[in-house]
C-alpha cells in the first residue's frame, strides 16, 4: 500500500467514524479541565475525596475507551488505523494542552491519610487541645517502664 493511498484510508477512516473517536480525543480536554477545576477550587482537604476524583477519572476513561473503541471491535477499522486515531491523537493533544500557556498556577499534590498519632503530636486530638506535652508523655513512659525493686525497711 503506498503512502497516498494509506493517508486517504486514515482520513476516511476519521470521517467515518469520528462520532466514536471523539471520545479519545476529548478525554484529555476532560483531563486538563479537572486539574484546571480542581486548581481554581483550592487545596483537596482529604486523601479520601482524591481517591473519589481518582476513581471517577478511571470511570469516565473505561467508558471513553468503551466507546471509541468500537470501531475496532466492529472491525470497521485497521489496528494501524485505531492506534494512530485513539492513541496518537490524544497524546498530541495532551502535550498541546500541556504547553498552554496559563495565566494562572496550576496545583496537584499528593495526599496521604493523617494518622491519629500524628495528629496527636501536633497538639489536636479529635477537635480538642492537647492536655500534656509530648516530653511529659514520653517521661511518663519511661517512668513506668523501671522495674520495681522492694526497699529495705529501716
Amino acid at each position: 500500500m503506498s503512502a497516498r493511498t494509506y493517508l486517504s484510508s486514515l482520513v476516511l477512516a476519521a470521517k467515518t467514524h469520528w462520532r466514536y473517536f471523539v471520545f479519545a480525543w476529548l478525554f484529555p480536554l476532560y483531563l486538563c479541565g479537572g486539574v484546571v477545576v480542581m486548581s481554581t477550587r483550592g487545596q483537596v482537604v482529604s486523601a479520601r475525596a482524591s481517591l473519589w476524583w481518582f476513581l471517577i477519572d478511571v470511570l469516565v476513561f473505561v467508558a471513553f475507551v468503551w466507546v471509541a473503541t468500537t470501531p475496532l471491535r466492529r472491525r470497521a477499522v485497521t489496528i494501524s488505523q485505531a492506534a494512530i486515531w485513539l492513541v496518537i491523537v490524544p497524546l498530541l493533544i495532551l502535550v498541546a494542552l500541556a504547553l498552554l500557556p496559563l495565566r494562572f498556577p496550576l496545583h496537584m499534590e499528593m495526599l496521604t491519610s493523617s494518622s491519629h498519632r500524628f495528629e496527636r503530636s501536633r497538639g489536636i486530638s479529635f477537635g480538642e487541645p492537647r492536655s500534656k506535652s509530648m516530653i511529659e508523655i514520653k517521661q511518663l513512659r519511661f517512668s513506668a517502664t523501671h522495674p520495681r525493686v522492694a526497699q529495705p525497711h529501716r
